[in-house]
């Protein structure tokens, strides 16, 4: 299956969307990004940190936060508050029914996930700029010019050959003609290696230095995401880690990720365990039937082999379509249409959906690692670093 010019390079963290953002995807960010996918090109410019404040001697560290610090906010209403009064008589938090208890539990977590997301990034930042200061001093020249130098020693321009491989291997049928658009592909490439460049930079400086984080944790909880009886898997059961997808067969996003997923299979199999569970979106009218399919191929043992074959088939999901590609998996037919007629499928993933619902899923693909919500991007070596740091952690 191709992929859209340079969507490795721009398109590794967007998703379908749902009713508003979810946790891992980016229907935020798709609209922003379609233009320059189309056009062949979307700039990709990696930071360079400015000068950062002196260093500073000591410090202090936050202190831990037991329970659910998410849930116990000052604003979180306790049992028995009186919300109203009808005629001297109250009204308590109580009687405002669980779906409005339920919704304001999920603001909540999501507002104390964002607010965790804030705090991470910028605490991120404040490291690598202080690390580049300090490589700086060393060296006797102010940062900016210490990252330019680095930079430009570990980035080699692409030659033409280079530029016009790349542009056929990526290219859609609405890409322009190489020519008009070789040299916005070749900035495209120049900075994605940029981008390389600078995350290997901050990664030496994080080896050869001691950094400890110690922000103060208020995420909300983890969600119980253990794989259910008809959840597809791979890995062991009892992995220190354990990532689950929520995806949509109908989705272009969660086509992509497909590739990072398989890379996980590939290098993590015997260290993580990896959950796929259904989130058709009512907006694709062939991800639900497709679910439902795939699902039926899981009581054959064959769901990896639909999942690969659904995701690489170019989006040939009519009815007529998933039947070959059932075929081409491998299915016993005659199988297949008695688990579709028995609505067993069906029941499964609605079970998924109103997993991913609770979990706060809005948009596909969302993948959560350890029962939290990944917000990084999808592609192999993005999901790569997500795991192993999780792995050294555990």
């Amino acid at each position: 299956m191709r992929r859209p010019l340079v969507a490795s390079l721009l398109l590794a963290a967007l998703g379908c969307g749902g009713s508003s953002a979810a946790p891992a995807s980016g229907e935020a960010k798709a609209d922003e990004a379609k233009a320059g996918a189309d056009a062949g090109v979307e700039a990709v410019t990696p930071p360079v940190p400015a000068v950062p404040a002196p260093p500073v001697v000591a410090a202090t560290t936050a202190p831990p936060v037991t329970g659910d610090p998410c849930s116990a906010a000052s604003f979180a209403l306790p049992k028995g508050t009186v919300v109203a009064t009808v005629d001297g008589e109250p009204v308590r938090v109580e009687e405002l029914g669980e779906d409005a208890i339920d919704a304001e539990r999920e603001a909540l977590h999501t507002y104390c996930r964002e607010v965790h997301g804030i705090r991470e990034a910028a605490a991120k930042r404040a490291v690598e700029e202080r690390l580049l200061a300090n490589a700086a001093r060393i060296e006797g020249v102010n940062t900016d010019a210490y990252v330019r130098g680095q930079l430009d020693a570990r980035i080699e321009r692409p030659g033409e050959a280079e530029v016009e491989a790349f542009y056929v291997a990526n290219k859609t049928e609405q890409a322009p003609p190489f020519e008009t658009v070789k040299g916005q592909v070749e900035e495209a490439m120049i900075k994605e290696r940029s981008r390389k460049a600078f995350e290997d930079l901050i990664g030496g400086l994080r080896k050869s230095s001691t950094v400890v984080m110690s922000l103060p944790e208020v995420r909300p909880p983890p969600v119980d995401l253990a794989a259910a009886e008809h959840t597809a898997t791979f890995g062991p059961k009892d992995a220190k880690v354990h990532i689950v997808e929520f995806s949509d067969f109908e989705c272009p996003y969660c086509a992509r990720a497909a590739a990072g997923v398989n890379a996980v299979k590939e290098r993590f199999g015997d260290q993580v365990e990896f959950s796929f569970r259904h989130f058709p979106l009512s907006f694709h009218p062939a991800a639900q039937p497709a679910a439902e399919m795939a699902q039926c191929a899981q009581e054959q043992d064959k769901f990896w082999a639909m999942h690969d074959t659904i995701f690489g088939s170019e989006s040939k999901l009519s009815p007529d379509g998933l039947r070959s590609l059932a075929e081409e998996a491998g299915l016993d037919m005659g199988e297949l249409d008695t688990c579709l007629a028995s609505g067993r499928a069906r029941d499964q993933v609605q079970a998924d959906m109103a997993k991913g619902r609770e979990a706060g899923v809005r948009g596909t693909p969302s993948f959560y690692i350890n029962g939290r919500a990944y917000e990084g991007g999808t592609s192999p070596a993005e999901l790569t670093a997500a795991i192993e740091a999780e792995l050294a952690g555990s």
